[in-house]
């Protein structure tokens, strides 16, 4: 998991996301905005721990026909300032070959796959949850 922190409209907000590279990190398209930054391998992100790792973004790879009204393409990757350490609390995740508030961007992973990434879903978190599956977006 990587916790993604970014300043929306008027605050700041949060999303997870998923690294896939040592220098990318798969999340949701809604999850966009400035001074964007990830931190990976922690547990609690209330408090500072010696495995976390924090990184600004380089820049946000939104789908070109991601449409905000209907969360449709709601899939985006963040290309890091620079690469992640691998440790025992951070490896990326493969992407395959072919949920509650909060959220956002987190995956949906499978045997250490990753098969999706979460996209919106009701309030109180009762399902169903919509993820964007991964494996359409892949050539």
């Amino acid at each position: 998991m990587a916790f993604i922190q970014f300043l929306g409209e008027k605050s700041w907000k949060r999303c997870g996301g998923v690294l896939t590279q040592k220098d990318f990190v798969l999340t949701a398209a809604h999850c966009r905005g400035s001074s964007v930054n990830v931190t990976l391998g922690a547990h609690n992100i209330k408090q500072q721990e010696r495995t976390q790792q924090v990184i600004q973004v380089r820049r946000a790879i939104r789908h070109p026909d991601y449409n905000p009204k209907n969360f449709s393409n709601d899939i985006m990757l963040l290309q890091l300032e620079r690469k992640a350490k691998q440790t025992s609390a951070v490896k990326p995740l493969s992407l395959p070959r072919a949920k509650a508030r909060g959220d956002s961007g987190g995956p949906r992973v499978c045997k250490k796959v990753v098969h999706g990434t979460f996209s919106y879903g009701k309030m109180n978190g009762i399902p169903p949850g919509v993820f964007t599956q991964v494996s359409h977006f892949l050539p």
